[in-house]
């Protein structure tokens, strides 16, 4: 297991490593002071752990943590301070584990355990490539399909985790500020509780798709998260598309209505009450049953008029 120590203190460095150095299948790629992310992009990627001071001059350890995630969603997170405060704040943003200071070997032997319960890195040939196309279903059940097979059912560890990726993805591309965010998904509580569980529900969806890490990021911008997708499809915006690139309804485009047809399988999130999205519901849920009445009626006429008749 490759990890990275981060903490402002070279003697909690000295310290952390020392003990971490005399446990099995522990590798320490790098000790930092402070952290370049740029000049340490590959590196961050390539690494499975990280343990990271929370109080750093100029640096919020939390905030930093959030930022390491962005770049490898799969990494574990663990939260060295010396405050037993915010050891109550690293399990609320879900991190793996704290550690408080002064560290004894018997606590840093306990957290490794803690991590290698859940350590199970992506054999290479698991892994999916680039050119592959993953298909975001929405009508109907979020499902995921790659390359036209349906993957396995994504196990979510919380309905909101879960909600607000789905609302990422209506509206992928596009800042969302974070207040927005809590507002929506938590408005009965206070501004930092709120805030912790948005930093969570961010921390599971990434934990939960980090299969698709090449396809799905989210990015932290000021104030706000946008999720950023490479080649993805999302079957509603496929069918809208579809509709508007169909040729003039023939004989010879029956195929085509029929194959835009079978994109339409169900109503836009039909297994969901999100409020948010009864509008979009409603928009699409109106534009597809108007249309296949219209294309089912005219082509169950072209059919019919091009069968034999007797005698």
């Amino acid at each position: 297991m490759k990890v990275i120590l981060i903490d402002d203190e070279p003697l909690a460095l000295d310290t952390l490593e020392s003990k971490l150095n005399s446990l099995n299948d522990i590798t320490i790629v790098e000790t930092f002071l402070s952290i370049d992310l740029n000049e340490n992009n590959s590196l961050i990627k390539e690494i499975d752990c990280a343990f990271i001071d929370i109080e750093m001059p100029g640096t919020n350890g939390i905030e930093l943590a959030e930022m390491l995630l962005e770049i490898n969603p799969g990494l574990f997170i663990v939260f060295v301070t010396a405050f037993k405060k915010y050891a109550v704040e690293a399990f609320e943003l879900n991190a793996t584990d704290f550690l408080l200071k002064p560290i004894y070997q018997q606590r840093v032997s306990k957290t490794i355990h803690r991590i290698k319960e859940y350590y199970n890195p992506t054999p290479k040939n698991e892994q999916h490539k680039n050119e592959s196309t993953l298909l975001l279903n929405l009508c109907g059940d979020l499902t995921f399909n790659l390359d036209h097979h349906e993957l396995d059912r994504v196990k979510w560890r919380t309905t909101k985790a879960r909600e607000l990726f789905i609302y990422l993805v209506q509206n992928h591309e596009k800042p969302i500020p974070k207040n927005e965010l809590m507002f929506m998904l938590w408005p009965d509580f206070t501004i930092e509780k709120a805030s912790a569980q948005l930093y969570t529900s961010i921390y599971q969806i990434r934990k939960t798709l980090k299969r698709f890490s090449d396809y799905i990021t989210i990015k932290s911008i000021q104030d706000s998260y946008i999720l950023i997708m490479k080649n993805v499809k999302i079957d509603i915006i496929e069918w809208e598309k579809g509709i508007e690139s169909l040729p003039s309804l023939s004989s010879n485009s029956i195929s085509n209505y029929e194959e835009v047809m079978n994109i339409y399988t169900d109503t836009y999130l039909e297994k969901d009450d999100f409020l948010w999205a009864d509008s979009e519901r409603y928009r699409t849920k109106k534009h597809g049953i108007k249309q296949l009445q219209k294309w089912l009626f005219t082509i169950t006429i072209m059919k019919n008029s091009e069968k034999p008749r007797n005698g």
